[in-house]
């Protein structure tokens, strides 16, 4: 074997992994698609390739120059880079690896997030025409702002580095000369405030590269300049959707207070998380979808086949930061006494990151013999635990105890607080509705996560999932074929959003109503749907709703279609 390996390089990433491996004596082809990227990695004692090459010149650079292994350090927007690699290096079979530029979050309330420079360009033609914008997006996309934005020419200003490629490439899409800047980086923020200022921008465009893009500088810029960013997030690269499965050894470990303080905790970092709850749950649902502001979904291994599951969280994930799902009843509980259709079944089907909560009250080492019986029981993707109602100075002693026999990373610890905890009942906990302190609840649940919870790991684990073939939203038609009444309110709220979406895509529009507050049905109805919930605690103020239960008797007697839990 000719170099032990491929890196694909010309960032700072890449001369880290060039450090790196050395340090191993690993022999090293570096592969760029400059002069510019070559001249970054003058001072290292590898070899370097030269020219931009599709999938076929990857594939015979690997031929000629057999290596171990392919490590791809290109930034994080060049996707086509990305992919065509990938592909190159599974066409042959040589591992692949893709060495990740680390995401931040952002503190600053005025990120406008988008996902590419089409919806950039929508945001900024939402502003006015005649505002000032500064780009400092790179020349790739130049030409589709000065297309795409409104009196592009007059108003848009960008930055680009000062080489030639980066300016003739300006003015070949247009811009005025007084409206580029050619400049090398890093950038300080007086470096930046420097240039909103000299442009009169009332925005800045960034794509999020990161640190070692200077977008957290970017970010306190705009802060300090009181204008809003535009940040265009990274490409999913390969399917991505980083995720973890949070599962309890049994019902009543404290699972469900754990997800809603790792939800909220990772929500307040600035992510956007998308929530799963493992079926048949509707409470918790609520609760997530109340953190997060996104329909948490249900993944529910009774009503779906494993390869349904594993296109549900496909399909919803791919636009979210990061994915948590939360389990159901103990990690292998499921139909009747067996493992089927449980949580674990869940866990393999998506093959999603698994972290095991424990309550520990009253154990120390005890805990240990009952985790390694929980890992080992069948094949599984258990990667960590959390240790629930565990006080600080119990974790800090059993964590590298855990660790040393087990082999396997300690997340974290949650202690028990009081006023922490989400009122429950007889058929579970209390909807978001009901709970009048929940938004202080949920702030405690949040704090306690951030403090003894280990937030970073957490998101490694996460990033460690196998990648997943993305699956497209089903469209919801224009025309509409059926108008259904759907109940919904304290009354009936048990409803999978799935079903309600697989109603608008057979072409139903879905019209919501109160039984318990409004007078009657909506107009023009086709259908009813009156979903689960808790009618019996409203039992009085339904019965005492005459004109509404005239007109469903109306509907029923009319022929026309219910579902009624």
């Amino acid at each position: 074997m000719k170099y032990d390996i491929l890196l694909i390089a010309g960032t700072t990433e890449s001369r880290q992994v060039i450090e790196e491996q050395l340090k191993e004596n690993r022999k090293i082809l570096a592969s760029v698609a400059t002069d510019l990227g070559a001249e970054m990695l003058q001072d290292y004692d590898v070899d370097i390739h030269i020219g931009r090459l599709d999938e076929k010149g990857f594939e015979n650079l690997l031929l000629e120059n057999p290596c171990g292994k392919v490590i791809d350090a290109s930034h994080p927007f060049a996707k086509i880079v990305t992919e065509t690699v990938r592909q190159a290096a599974e066409a042959l079979g040589i591992p692949y690896e893709r060495y990740e530029r680390r995401k931040l979050s952002y503190d600053y309330d005025r990120i406008i997030h988008v996902a590419d420079a089409a919806e950039a360009i929508a945001v900024i033609n939402s502003m006015g025409d005649g505002d000032p914008v500064l780009l400092t997006t790179g020349v790739n996309t130049a030409g589709l702002y000065a297309k795409g934005v409104r009196n592009a020419l007059s108003r848009v200003y960008i930055r680009v580095l000062d080489n030639e490629n980066s300016l003739n490439g300006c003015q070949e899409a247009g811009y005025p000369a007084d409206h580029v800047f050619g400049e090398m980086p890093p950038f300080s923020v007086e470096d930046n405030l420097r240039l909103i200022r000299q442009t009169g921008a009332k925005v800045l465009v960034s794509k999020d590269s990161g640190k070692t893009g200077g977008v957290d500088v970017k970010v306190e810029s705009c802060r300090q300049a009181g204008i809003p960013m535009i940040l265009i997030d990274r490409p999913r690269e390969g399917g991505e959707i980083p995720r973890v499965l949070l599962a309890g050894a049994n019902s009543g470990c404290g699972k469900t207070s754990i997800t809603c303080g790792i939800l909220k905790a990772l929500t307040d970092r600035g992510l956007r998380v998308q929530p799963y709850k493992c079926g048949p749950d509707y409470i918790d649902p609520m609760l997530h979808s109340h953190i997060t502001g996104r329909d948490c979904r249900n993944l529910d291994p009774f009503f779906s086949t494993e390869e349904d599951l594993y296109s549900l969280l496909a399909k919803d994930s791919g636009d979210a930061d990061f994915t948590v799902c939360e389990g159901v009843m103990g990690y292998y509980d499921g139909i009747g006494v067996s493992s089927n259709k449980s949580t674990h079944t869940v866990s393999m089907a998506t093959r999603t990151p698994t972290i095991l909560i424990f309550n520990v009250k009253g154990m120390s080492h005890t805990m240990i013999p009952l985790m390694k019986g929980m890992i080992e029981y069948q094949d599984n993707p258990v990667k960590g635990v959390i240790l629930n109602r565990c006080s600080k100075g119990l974790f800090q002693l059993m964590k590298p105890e855990i660790e040393r026999e087990l082999g396997i990373r300690v997340v974290g610890y949650f202690p028990y607080k009081e006023g922490m905890s989400i009122g429950s009942r007889h058929l579970g906990l209390m909807t978001a509705e009901e709970i009048g302190n929940l938004d202080q609840v949920i702030g405690m649940l949040g704090e306690t996560a951030e403090e003894g919870i280990d937030l970073d790991m957490l998101l490694e684990i996460g990033r460690e999932a196998k990648l997943m073939k993305r699956v497209a939203k089903p469209k919801i038609p224009d025309r509409k074929r059926a108008r259904i009444a759907v109940a919904r309110d304290k009354a009936f709220c048990f409803y999978y959003k799935e079903n309600l979406e697989i109603l608008e895509q057979l072409g139903a529009e879905l019209v919501y109503f109160s039984p318990v507050e409004d007078e009657h049905l909506p107009d023009r109805i086709g259908g009813i749907y009156l979903g689960g919930g808790y009618p019996e605690t409203y039992r009085d103020r339904l019965s005492s709703n005459e004109s509404m239960k005239i007109d469903i008797r109306a509907a029923v007697e009319a022929g026309k279609p219910v579902i009624a839990e």
